[in-house]
């Protein structure tokens, strides 16, 4: 397909040489007027003979080992080199050619690509009117980018941030352009505005995207945290079921898992919420997608490398031993959707997240990406912050690891029967309000057992 457009349209500017490929059967084959040179791996000498200037990885299932190759070879041969993006963001996007880009950190860390059951995922979207809360954030509005390919009868993007939904609302043309897209601009607290928001609209899906996030910031001021995830959580809890949704999807955290810090403490107590509320709600189903850091996403430590990269250096981490799973914002929600599809209520689904990356190596890969050395771009070391461990972990020792209907997808079972914890849960949310910062920790501790916050020095 790539070959086809650069031969017959003029206004690209390229010419092609050739193509490598690994398939030995193909040698000597013409596409489109241009021969199938050899292996990938002799990249350097067919660059030399044919002159070539510029490589297109052309592979839109290219897992991130195999990217990483051909940069390497590319490297050696001292040509540039661009990738297509995902195969989710080709088969759903323009014209092929238009989207090669230049190589980011995204694609050498890419997995094997995920096979989706498009046809469950249609069924359950197609001509069903869906809600995303933090439609303006990095997960919401991949979220609703996804989900306006399967064509929703319409798409409620709510959120707090005016800008943030706008950007989302003017990006979401690209995705379908025939997609109905409503905004509402809600703090998800205010009940009587999401109660007239969900009495218009009469959305039967709701991913909730909605969080404070941010650990640190959430180390210093617990009261929000706890007033903002859990206190959004109930309202959604209360009014799904009363205005007829049929589904409402919490995306969660692997820092909900034996939580040590505020933020990840309040998303175990939402997960708590989430299971109560679809035993209470037979007509509405909670479920929980539970997933690990995502690259790119706003505020990530990605972000911050670039930042400091482009600044000159250095590049802080606060511990060398520090780890944590990686998953690109596309390959997380296609898996969301995959989850919610088979989702029948009451789940914690756990995304298959890989071997988890040391930050030290993403940084390495970054600042060799960006055309600099270790060297020339040093890494400094600042220690460990408040409510941060060196692993993250995606079950806890209480829970049970299951597998669902997608093989990419697990289920997290708790061992023991969650006793009646609404008065609790309610309790904590008035404490969060009510800023009394030290009823906190013993209220989470009735919630999730296994949770070790504290709060730490004055934390509001």
């Amino acid at each position: 397909m790539i070959a086809r457009e650069i031969l017959h349209n003029s206004s690209y500017k390229y010419i092609c040489v050739g193509f490598l490929d690994d398939d030995e059967e193909k040698f000597g084959w013409e596409v489109e007027s241009a021969p199938i040179l050899g292996p990938i791996s002799e990249l350097p000498k067919y660059v030399a003979e044919t002159g070539a200037e510029e490589v297109l990885i052309t592979v839109p299932s290219a897992s991130g080992a195999l990217v990483r190759r051909v940069s390497l070879l590319c490297d050696s041969a001292d040509v540039i080199f661009r990738v297509l993006p995902s195969l989710f963001q080709v088969i759903h996007g323009d014209a092929m050619l238009t989207q090669v880009r230049d190589v980011r950190l995204e694609d050498l860390l890419r997995r094997s690509p995920i096979e989706l059951d498009l046809d469950l995922i249609s069924r359950f979207i197609v001509d069903k009117t869906v809600l995303v809360t933090g439609a303006g954030g990095s997960i919401g509005a991949e979220i609703c980018c996804q989900v306006a390919t399967f064509n929703p009868r319409k798409l409620v993007l709510l959120g707090h941030g005016e800008n943030s939904i706008f950007d989302t609302y003017h990006d979401l043309y690209r995705c379908n352009p025939s997609c109905e897209e409503v905004t509402a601009i809600v703090d998800l607290r205010d009940k009587p505005r999401l109660a007239k928001v969900l009495e218009v609209h009469r959305p039967e899906i709701i991913f909730h995207a909605a969080a404070h996030k941010h650990v640190p910031l959430m180390e210093d001021n617990p009261c929000e945290a706890f007033a903002n995830n859990v206190g959004s959580m109930l309202a959604l809890a209360e009014l799904a079921p009363a205005h007829g949704v049929e589904q409402v999807v919490l995306i969660s955290t692997d820092k909900a898992v034996e939580p040590c810090n505020a933020m990840g403490a309040s998303k175990a107590v939402c997960e708590v919420i989430a299971h109560l509320a679809d035993r209470d709600n037979p007509g509405c189903r909670f479920i929980a997608v539970r997933f690990g850091n995502v690259l790119g996403s706003r505020g990530s430590v990605l972000e911050l490398f670039k930042r400091q990269i482009e600044r000159g250096g250095p590049v802080t981490i606060t511990d060398e031993r520090m780890e944590r799973f990686f998953m690109t914002i596309p390959e997380a929600v296609e898996l969301v959707l995959q989850a919610a599809a088979v989702g029948t209520g009451g789940e914690i689904f756990v995304l298959d997240m890989g071997q988890p990356l040391r930050i030290k190596d993403l940084a390495k890969m970054l600042i060799e990406l960006s055309g600099y050395t270790v060297d020339e771009i040093p890494i400094t070391y600042t220690g460990l912050r408040s409510g941060e461990r060196l692993t993250e972990r995606l079950f806890s020792s209480a829970e049970e690891r299951l597998p669902s209907l997608h093989p990419q997808v697990m289920i997290a079972r708790h061992n023991g029967a969650y006793p009646e914890l609404w008065d609790v849960i309610h309790k904590l949310h008035e404490a969060a309000q009510g800023l009394e910062t030290d009823k906190l920790a013993g209220l989470v501790k009735q919630i999730v057992p296994d949770s070790t916050w504290e709060p730490r020095g004055t934390a509001f």
